[in-house]
């Protein structure tokens, strides 16, 4: 029978998805600004090369919104809009999980008194 230490620990497990999924995320919507700005020139304000896609979808994650790049066409706007509630919703997993973490650590943390 497996000694129970050696089991992981659904946190850790949990911890390691979210630091792998996170950056696929941004990944994958910096890809998509890209390809939607070579397919049509105008669907952003600026010229968008890969670092200028990633600089958007990490200013569109964080909500600070520079204004210096903008989406222009109606394509544009709606994978903007969509991203953003997306956002909102992987942030509330991720809080929900450290929230969660820290509960159980204290749960199974021995006083000291």
């Amino acid at each position: 029978m497996a000694d129970p230490k050696d089991r992981p620990v659904p946190e850790l497990r949990a911890a390691e998805a979210l630091g792998t999924t996170l950056p696929l995320y941004l990944l994958l919507f910096a890809t998509t600004y890209y390809l939607l700005e070579r397919s049509g020139a105008d669907s952003f304000s600026g010229a968008l090369q890969r670092s200028e896609a990633l600089s958007f979808t990490m200013t569109v994650f964080s909500t600070v919104g520079f204004g210096d790049i903008s989406p222009r066409s109606e394509p544009a706007r709606l994978l903007v809009t969509g991203h953003m509630p997306l956002n909102v919703l992987l942030i509330g997993v991720a809080a929900r999980f450290l929230v969660r973490a820290v509960g159980k650590a204290r749960v199974h943390s021995p006083t000291s008194t």
